[in-house]
């Protein structure tokens, strides 16, 4: 096997644990969960792989309604979340924003929604684009040389990871189907064609032009969400307007039309 081959394969490698780390975990500040009344819990902050376990020592106490403030972070960790949420059959409140894990399942976990009108609700790119069936032949696409790759055992890990991945894209579609949620849901966001022109940070598991330029999103209007209360829904700031270009700003996100490359 020559050298140059040996190293893409090396590189292959990197960037596919990359890629994984970046689904799993691997976000740059962890959410800081806290009781503000006996029974609410509030969290803010990006989720990571340790914040499924500070949530559960403040659910093991009990509580009623939780609060999603600032809370953006990692789909696969929110769907965890969300899945003890639900089974507890409390209330959710939005206070700021709630962007991609907690857009995608947290919001619609509870068995009801209040929302601030001015709130930031946006989904980034889909952790869960691609239907189990065609996960492994994205993973060929994605990892060259896939044969050399294999004879040194990586695609044992592969298969390892597509049964992760099937089970987790079930319990997705189960949540989903139980808040009702929007015909399409699952992968609303921006697409792979709006990031072409982008690099992978593998801090933050999202692709972007530079460390600082805006993340791209999809946002979303709390009045198409179901079983949502609004306050002052005749009040909404609309998608341009001032009020939500400066919370835009703060947050660093670029809002796209879905569908627009």
């Amino acid at each position: 096997m020559s050298a140059l081959k040996m190293m893409s394969i090396r590189l292959a490698i990197l960037l596919f644990c990359l890629w994984g780390a970046s689904l799993g975990h691997a976000l740059a500040e962890p959410a800081i969960w806290s009781r503000p009344s006996p029974d609410t819990v509030l969290v803010s902050g990006e989720l990571d792989r340790s914040s499924y376990d500070a949530y559960q020592k403040q659910a093991d106490q009990g509580y009623r309604v939780l609060v999603l403030n600032r809370v953006s972070g990692n789909e696969f960790v929110a769907l965890r979340i969300a899945r003890d949420v639900v089974a507890r059959k409390v209330a959710v409140r939005i206070e700021h924003s709630c962007i991609q894990g907690c857009a995608r399942f947290l919001m619609l976990s509870g068995q009801s929604l209040s929302v601030d009108c001015d709130g930031v609700l946006a989904f980034g790119l889909s952790g869960f684009l691609t239907p189990p069936e065609r996960k492994r032949a994205e993973l060929r696409k994605f990892l060259p040389w896939w044969s050399d790759l294999k004879a040194l055992g990586f695609d044992a890990k592969s298969a390892d990871y597509l049964v992760w991945y099937k089970a987790r894209y079930q319990e997705a579609q189960n949540l989903l189907a139980q808040a009702k949620a929007p015909k399409g849901w699952l992968t609303k966001g921006p697409t792979v064609k709006d990031r072409d022109d982008e690099v992978f940070n593998s801090v933050t598991g999202q692709f972007q032009k530079d460390p600082k330029a805006p993340i791209a999103v999809v946002l979303i209007d709390p009045r198409d969400l179901p079983l949502a209360t609004i306050s002052s829904p005749s009040q909404c700031p609309a998608q341009g307007s001032n009020t939500l270009s400066d919370k835009l700003k703060t947050l660093n996100l670029r809002p796209i039309a879905p569908g627009a490359h």
